[in-house]
């Protein structure tokens, strides 16, 4: 119930205390202002006991002097962890991997990162690519690489025809290839 209806980024940690694990808690919590803004909840798991995870989540709060104001829920004995396919065959049976879902409004998970474990995930990229799912889904049309918000999109295969691009974005469009149309975004408003 909670997160029906709303746009989330839902990740798994490997345990409460972990280094690497307490700097992106760190992270997200500084880019909280930012995913709230963008309309996208966010929540993480760990394996761990609820005195643990709040235990560890306080202390984060203290070492980096700010507010986690997003949930932090404990799997103590990874039943989640397990039943959402957290726990890699070839890892630590007691310890999630680090795992990143975007999930639709639906609750249809749209996109996953697996992080390896000494390799921190980047609260802006994560917050990037779930406003270009967002985008994706409101106007129809591809996202290119390196897009940030305010930039150019792209028609969609199958959006060829020139005639449908002017009468959804008027001039606001530009014919690079018969391949590659790229739409403006003074356009957007209009789809």
């Amino acid at each position: 119930n909670w997160a029906e209806g709303r746009w989330v980024y839902f990740f798994s940690h490997r345990s409460a205390f972990a280094p690497l694990c307490s700097t992106e808690l760190a992270s997200l919590a500084v880019y909280q202002e930012a995913f709230k803004k963008a309309d996208i909840a966010v929540a993480a798991i760990s394996i761990g006991s609820l005195e643990d995870t709040m235990a560890w989540v306080e202390e984060v709060e203290e070492t980096f002097d700010l507010s986690i104001d997003f949930p932090v829920l404990s799997d103590p004995h990874g039943k989640l962890s397990r039943g959402m396919g957290l726990i890699h065959p070839k890892n630590d049976p007691n310890h999630s991997i680090r795992k990143s879902f975007i999930i639709d409004p639906a609750l249809q998970v749209r996109m996953m990162f697996d992080y390896p474990a000494y390799v921190g995930r980047s609260s802006e990229e994560v917050l990037r690519a779930a406003q270009a799912l967002q985008i994706a889904e409101r106007t129809k049309l591809a996202v290119p690489a390196d897009w940030q918000p305010g930039d150019d999109l792209l028609a969609r295969p199958g959006q060829d025809e020139d005639t449908r691009l002017t009468s959804l974005y008027g001039k606001d469009w530009t014919r690079v290839k018969s391949y590659l149309k790229v739409i403006h975004p003074n356009g957007f408003a209009r789809s």
